[in-house]
């Protein structure tokens, strides 16, 4: 192994396990939490503030998801032989078209996962309002 494999390797294995913390704290981010920070400025609940909470955490994570898939691919391309040349990808102009597809499909699905999650989040956070809305009176 060479220096720069090696310090390659080092660096990728730092940036996933970066991206991992970066997705378990947002992850922790719940729908109580965002209730709770939307609730506690001058004038009560603000839905705006919850909305926009829900919408960051959504962000987060579909961002975070990609970042871990990239680091994942920068340590498989340190690791697989460099002598490896599938025919799936030869020759370069049909990697190119790989390559997009799979960006593209990757940056779709991040899409759906982030409108997922920020629709989920907001509906939980309008759920928690209502039963204490419903519970007060």
């Amino acid at each position: 192994m060479t220096l720069q494999t090696f310090l390659n390797l080092i660096a990728a294995c730092l940036g996933f396990l970066a991206a991992l913390f970066f997705v378990i704290g947002v992850a922790h981010l719940r729908a109580a939490d965002i209730k709770r920070i939307a609730s506690s400025g001058y004038g009560g609940f603000s839905q705006n503030l919850a909305d926009s909470f829900a919408t960051q955490r959504a962000e987060y994570l579909s961002g975070a998801i990609l970042l871990i898939l990239s680091f994942m691919s920068q340590l498989a391309a340190n690791v697989v032989d460099p002598s490896l040349q599938p025919p799936a990808i030869q020759p370069l102009e049909h990697a190119i078209r790989v390559i997009v597809a799979l960006v593209v499909g990757l940056l779709v699905l991040a899409v759906i996962l982030r409108y997922a999650v920020a629709r989920c989040t907001k509906a939980r956070v309008r759920a928690l309002m209502a039963a204490e809305s419903k519970s007060s009176t």
